[in-house]
């Protein structure tokens, strides 16, 4: 397994570099080393798969890439249950993708679905949940759906300004954000169709 784990932490710096191609190569070499001697439901096969999704839709193979989150989130929750934060964190992945490739409303679906876990698991006033809220409302937004939007933005925003304070990035995102939804700017649109990045 420590070979499996070189092949993870090779392409995670191919991933971080921008080397995607290379990337893919080594989560996939982790994969059949970690698949060939774990159990199918074991974590470690779950993150392997994770990895081997998210960058197979990172190089534009969407369907092959989102068949491998859907079964590592349903490893995670066999294994960790339905109401964790890593099944949050899944969700929010595969919502990205969803977005990324102009499936809206599969995309909110599991945004509101990461929502609602981190909301009960981190509780209401976690930055996770405000970023949740984010995607959540850029969804409603690229699916004309400005009032839900609208009000997700300013929660989200809300929860930023109270956390991190006014000056933080991620606070002025959110407020760049609700200015164009409120707007009806087609910026506002910008964060759902944005490829998602490697967790």
């Amino acid at each position: 397994m420590k070979v499996a784990k070189a092949f993870c932490s090779i392409g995670n710096i191919y991933s971080q570099m921008g080397m995607l191609p290379e990337a893919l190569a080594m989560y996939q070499k982790d994969l059949q080393i970690t698949a060939h001697n774990l159990q199918p439901d074991d974590l470690r096969v779950a993150d392997a798969k994770y990895n081997v999704g998210l960058a197979s839709c990172r190089v534009g193979r969407y369907s092959e890439g989102l068949a491998l989150l859907e079964e590592a989130l349903d490893i995670r929750i066999a294994v960790l249950g339905p109401e964790h934060a890593s099944v949050a964190d899944a969700l929010v992945c595969i919502g990205g993708v969803h977005s990324c490739i102009g499936h809206h409303a599969e995309a909110l679906e599991r945004y509101q679905r990461a929502t609602s876990i981190r909301k009960a698991v981190l509780g209401p006033d976690h930055t996770a949940v405000a970023l949740s809220l984010r995607n959540a409302a850029s969804a409603h937004a690229c699916l004309g759906q400005a009032d839900p939007a609208i009000e997700e933005c300013g929660e989200a925003h809300a929860i930023l300004l109270h956390r991190l304070g006014p000056d933080h990035r991620l606070t002025a995102e959110a407020k760049q954000l609700l200015v164009d939804v409120a707007a009806g700017n087609p910026r506002a649109r910008a964060i759902a169709t944005a490829p998602p990045s490697l967790a």
